[in-house]
């Protein structure tokens, strides 16, 4: 087995090793997974980033990335029991 291949097939290991349910890395999420989860579109959640009031993002140069538990809170935020409630009185 070359160095190469070796490095490679350690490389593959790592990377489909399952990750842990707390791991940091497995709680961040792309504008698409993000948009997916809370039953939106993509751009939907682009014109919430622009203008204000959606979840906190991240930016990491062009990428856009979700935290899931922000999402959570987020949705948890939006929830509403009526049209006319204005969700001032929580």
């Amino acid at each position: 087995m070359s160095a190469k291949s070796d490095v490679l097939s350690k490389l593959k290991a790592v990377v489909d090793k399952p990750q842990p349910a707390n791991c940091a890395f497995a709680e961040w999420m792309s504008a698409s997974k993000a948009a997916e989860y809370t039953v939106s579109s993509v751009s939907t959640l682009a014109k919430l980033r622009l203008k204000g009031g959606g979840p906190r993002f991240c930016r990491i140069g062009r990428a856009i990335r979700y935290r899931r538990s922000d999402l959570d809170e987020w949705l948890i935020a939006s929830s509403r029991r009526s049209t006319s409630d204005t969700g001032d009185e929580r």
